[in-house]
């Protein structure tokens, strides 16, 4: 039986977390996140500049996971 791993938070450390362990066989993990992308805060200001859109800096946190064999749900 697979050990369950839960993993709250999909900031960086969060979806660093979940794509180590996805690798490995022994382990089913979920992660819960109250967003469905991952947003990266030290570009904020471009974006307020007019340098950047939000969707640059607003990334799904699917598109980290479409390499690997994860079922996910929102």
């Amino acid at each position: 039986m697979k050990t369950r791993i839960v993993i709250i938070g999909g900031g960086f450390a969060g979806i660093n977390l979940v794509k180590h362990l996805a690798d490995e066989m022994e382990f089913h993990v979920t992660l819960v996140d109250m967003n469905n992308y991952n947003f990266f805060p030290p570009l904020l200001y471009q974006v307020a500049t007019g340098f950047l859109d939000v969707s640059n800096i607003a990334i799904p946190s699917a598109s980290y996971f479409m390499t690997r064999k994860i079922s996910a749900s929102v």
